[in-house]
């Protein structure tokens, strides 16, 4: 199974909690579904969770993943697991963001290994998109340079976003005005509560499922 693209998790039954279901497509054919969702902390910060489950037929993969971020859009703290069957293999990160970069935990089938990994000095971490359409309003063409803790390779890598602006789109045969989202490995489409639509990357393309209708 390709390599798995890191969105951000977990489906908690948290209090104030706002998730969407989606459908995740590789080269146009379904592979699993994933469950998004995000809310504002008590101290104002955010926390996002999801879910992603896989199954090509022969592997099948669980992703589950949460963040949380203060009211800057400073990242505070990343959770990962990745569970595969049927070998039952498990990896999972946990990493503390400090002042001065990463302190990260790293447990493969209950062996521990902890790292810390310090963020180039003057770095910009704070993520303002993180509250785009869910506190924040930006303009069109609003774009910026941070630099996010890689859960998967333990590295500080730097990256932009860009808010390009409302764009018509289609997802399950129905039509969606949604904001444009385009940062350096995936292009997101989010609706009036900066939950995702689409999320189109190089691997996989999610898609949001139809709300269910009442009876």
């Amino acid at each position: 199974m390709k390599r798995l693209a890191c969105i951000g998790l977990w489906c908690l039954a948290a209090l104030g909690l706002a998730q969407v279901e989606m459908r995740v497509l590789s080269e146009g054919k379904p592979v699993g579904t994933a469950t998004i969702g995000h809310r504002i902390t008590e101290d104002g910060g955010k926390q996002v969770t999801l879910r992603m489950e896989l199954d090509n037929g022969s592997r099948k993969v669980v992703v589950r993943q949460v963040s949380t971020y203060d009211k800057t859009g400073r990242p505070k703290t990343k959770f990962q697991e990745v569970v595969a069957t049927p070998n039952r293999s498990r990896t999972s990160v946990m990493a503390t963001i400090t002042a001065t970069g990463a302190s990260a935990v790293l447990d493969q089938n209950g062996s521990n290994e902890s790292k810390d990994v310090e963020a180039p000095k003057d770095a910009p971490l704070e993520d303002p998109s993180e509250f785009w359409f869910l506190r924040d309003q930006p303009r069109p063409g609003t774009s910026f340079k941070k630099y996010r803790f890689d859960l998967n390779t333990l590295e500080w890598k730097i990256g932009e976003t860009k808010y390009v602006g409302l764009k018509e789109i289609k997802v399950g045969g129905q039509t969606y005005r949604a904001h444009q989202i385009v940062t350096d490995d995936a292009t997101t489409y989010v609706d009036a509560k900066g939950l995702p639509l689409l999320v189109e990357t190089k691997t996989y393309r999610l898609e949001r499922k139809p709300a269910p209708t009442k009876s």
